[in-house]
């Protein structure tokens, strides 16, 4: 399949990446019709946990499809508020209305998310959180709305999508507090998995045609700073894929869940 070129944005660094779509970086389309490609890696529905018989999960934690439970809202510390993100690096719970964690680098939030007895989600569970099962672009839906999910557009004085680059003088991008635009939820009700931080997530995948191959933690779900030229903005998208840290990046977890009879 041919790679398309984007040049993809998150003020203060410009990123040319070659096929910003993570599925066209695959070179046979055909392995990931129903997944997403990393590094020439497909992973599909098939890496994500069993479904179980009602799936029991944590306090702040949502069902995914009776698979695996996600945190509600992305992570923030221990003595974070609406105001500031706090100064303590401990993980608080999992709550609305507080500044998220962000500048994490990996190490950090995965064991963050062990000092809580969780884990960081695989990247097949993310997408599949953000996603949802009709597979939409954005965890909110397939086209992009300005309005919907904390983007570098959404504090213009008129929104709309692209409005950033017409408005100069805007209420700067910024990040907000867990959980503050209502829509921006996905089919199974987690917040904020498009926009605001990016996210961690942590896989491995055996390949059976190529061999093991042992994948390098990547960041999902774009930020409030970043941006793609045209639209849809392919950043805020489930399937991008954000390479690795940025000062962005934030996290939320996953965990087993607990199955019952």
């Amino acid at each position: 399949m041919a790679r398309r070129r984007f040049v993809c944005l998150c003020v203060g660094v410009v990123i040319v990446a070659t096929g910003c779509l993570v599925r066209e970086q695959c070179s046979d389309a055909e392995d990931c019709a129903a997944g997403t490609c990393i590094s020439g890696v497909c992973y599909t529905e098939s890496d994500l946990p069993d479904k179980k018989k009602n799936l029991a999960c944590p306090g702040g934690m949502t069902v995914v499809d009776n698979r695996f439970c996600i945190d509600r809202y992305e992570a923030a510390r221990i003595d974070a508020d609406s105001g500031t993100a706090g100064f303590l690096d401990s993980l608080g719970t999992v709550r609305k209305g507080v500044i998220p964690w962000a500048g994490v680098t990996y190490e950090t939030a995965r064991r963050a998310c062990a000092s809580r007895g969780k884990r960081l989600c695989t990247l097949s569970e993310w997408q599949y959180a953000c996603s949802g099962p009709n597979g939409t672009a954005y965890c909110y839906g397939d086209e992009y709305n300005a309005a919907t999910c904390n983007s570098i557009d959404s504090f213009c004085d008129s929104v709309y999508n692209g409005c950033f680059y017409d408005c100069p003088y805007c209420y700067p991008f910024h990040v907000v507090p867990t959980g503050s635009f209502a829509g921006c939820t996905s089919h199974w009700g987690v917040y904020d998995l498009s926009g605001n931080l990016w996210e961690w997530v942590d896989t491995s995948v055996t390949y059976t045609e190529t061999g093991s191959y042992s994948v390098l933690p990547h960041l999902r779900g774009g930020a409030y700073n970043c941006s793609s030229p045209g639209a849809p903005y392919y950043m805020l998208s489930c399937e991008f894929d954000g390479g690795t840290y940025r000062p962005a990046s934030g996290f939320r977890c996953c965990d087993n869940g607990t199955e019952s009879e």
